[in-house]
């Protein structure tokens, strides 16, 4: 903490805080407490197939079968046949219009509505064969998705799950991109403190371990993960990706682990067998992440 570029450590076991650390007043600690709020970067991929669980176990969703054929702005489009199943898993067959946060056009998915790319680089496309493409876009399309069915109340929504599910104790905040939210705004990127970011994976920890719709729904995503291949993306350690959470992780394959991973570092990981979570934000990756997440979820404090 006080060489590294971390800002943020909790580590949660058995029902209880057993690491908490921030940034020294000396180097980040005039910037952060418990109550700023942190960039989530792409911990907010997993958000989304978290939130997208609530939403079909609320009904508005039907199931992970659904096509999203239902959605007149991906009308003629590649994910006209798509499953919410294959969105969540990032493998949708996009890989020949979608790259990361690019598309083939050289457009900044972050700076675009899924109506705009919809009619401009995916429109009377058709999907290349289904694999694991790691991008911006499949967890906007998620989230927007969830908007569309919600009749674009995505924030009442959201304020439902996080509030009176989750536990959050502050807000959380989607970025949004300009325009109407029916022409799909919403950007995988949220804001919150770090208690409400650990709040979050205790959460879905305790979800997991429920005889509930949501458990379930975490359950059968985990069994139906695939494989990254040679297009791995995220913290290097894990090989297969579920419902926008990275799996498969070395040395753990036979523990139930999934975990969330964002720019420059920001981590939560989950081990559902042992009860253990890591979170961890950053403002840059120079930190040991095999030592100071991988090994402490493997082995324990």
């Amino acid at each position: 903490m006080k060489s590294k570029a971390l800002i943020s450590y909790l580590m949660y076991e058995d029902g209880e805080i057993v690491i908490d650390q921030l940034s020294p007043p000396e180097r980040f600690g005039d910037l952060i407490d418990n109550e700023t709020m942190i960039y989530s970067m792409s911990l907010g991929k997993s958000l989304g197939g978290y939130l997208m669980g609530h939403a079909i176990c609320e009904g508005y969703v039907n199931s992970l079968s659904s096509s999203l054929a239902d959605w007149p702005i991906l009308k003629g489009t590649l994910l006209e046949t798509a499953t919410v199943q294959d969105v969540i898993n990032a493998s949708t067959g996009d890989q020949k219009y979608v790259m990361n946060n690019f598309l083939s056009s050289g457009r900044d998915i972050g700076d675009l509505t899924i109506a705009s790319i919809a009619k401009t680089e995916l429109a009377n496309k058709k999907p290349a064969k289904k694999r694991f493409n790691y991008s911006q876009f499949s967890p906007n399309v998620a989230l927007n998705y969830i908007s569309f069915k919600t009749g674009h109340k995505f924030s009442s929504f959201i304020n439902n799950v996080l509030k009176d599910h989750v536990g959050l104790a502050g807000r959380l905040e989607f970025n949004h991109g300009k325009g109407l939210e029916s022409e799909g705004v919403i950007q995988s990127n949220f804001k919150a403190t770090r208690y409400d970011t650990l709040r979050i994976g205790i959460a879905i920890l305790n979800d997991w371990n429920s005889d509930t719709c949501i458990g379930n729904y975490l359950k059968e995503v985990y069994a139906n993960r695939v494989p990254k291949g040679a297009y791995n993306t995220g913290d290097g350690y894990s090989q297969g990706y579920a419902g926008f959470f990275h799996t498969s992780y070395s040395g753990m394959a036979k523990r139930n682990v999934m975990g969330m991973n964002g720019y420059g570092g920001q981590a939560i990981v989950i081990d559902f067998d042992k009860g253990r979570i890591i979170v961890v934000n950053s403002i840059t990756e120079d930190y040991r992440w095999k030592s100071l997440v991988h090994s402490v979820i493997k082995k324990g404090k």
